[in-house]
C-alpha cells in the first residue's frame, strides 16, 4: 500500500513525505497522507451483441482517513502518526516528535506520550516508564502510566505543563 498526498491547488498526488508539490510547488505540509488510488489505466470494454461499448473506468473509492495533529500555543503544530512517541528533544530521545523552544519542556519527559490511530479514533496513551513522574492530561483528566484515552478534535492535551490542542481531520 503506497501513501501519498493530494496538492490543495493543482490536485497532483505527491510523495507521502513531500513538503512541496513537485508540479506547483504549493506547501504540502498541511496536506495529510492518504492511501494512493490504484486508478485503472485503460477504460473498460463491455460486449453487448455485435458492437462494443466503452464505458467509463469507475471512480476510485477515497477512503476517510483520520488525520491528527498538535498545535502548541505558538501556534507551531505537529503532524502525528499513529505509534509516533511525542517527547521533550534531547540526542537521546527517540521520540519521532520532539518538543523544542517551549516553557516548561525540562518537565516533560523525552518519551511522553504515545499516539494510535484504533477503529474508534485516535488515542493518546501516557508513555509507562521507570521514573515516570509529570503526567499527561486530557481535558483535564490525569492519565496513569499505560493509559490511553480517545481524542476529539478540540480536546486539550497537556505533557507535564505543555498544553496543546488537538486537530483531528476527516479527509
Amino acid at each position: 500500500m503506497r501513501y501519498v498526498k493530494e496538492c490543495p491547488r493543482c490536485g497532483h498526488l505527491n510523495d507521502e513525505f513531500a513538503e512541496a508539490c513537485e508540479r506547483d510547488g504549493e506547501f504540502l505540509a498541511m496536506a495529510p497522507a492518504m492511501i494512493a488510488p490504484d486508478l485503472p489505466t485503460e477504460p473498460v470494454v463491455a460486449q453487448a451483441g455485435a458492437c462494443e461499448i466503452a464505458t467509463p473506468a469507475p471512480e476510485p473509492v477515497r477512503e476517510l482517513i483520520q488525520a491528527l495533529y498538535l498545535e502548541a500555543e505558538s501556534g507551531t503544530t505537529y503532524e502525528i502518526r499513529s505509534g509516533w512517541v511525542i517527547g521533550q528533544a534531547h540526542p537521546t530521545s527517540a521520540a519521532q516528535v520532539q518538543l523544542s523552544g517551549m516553557a516548561g519542556l525540562n518537565f516533560v519527559h523525552r518519551s511522553h506520550c504515545q499516539f494510535e490511530l484504533r477503529p474508534d479514533g485516535w488515542h493518546a496513551i501516557a508513555v509507562a516508564q521507570p521514573e515516570y513522574t509529570n503526567p499527561t492530561f486530557v481535558n483535564q483528566t490525569r492519565l496513569m502510566p499505560g493509559q490511553d484515552a480517545l481524542l476529539r478534535n478540540g480536546d486539550r492535551l497537556v505533557l507535564a505543563n505543555v498544553p496543546l490542542s488537538v486537530r483531528v481531520l476527516e479527509v
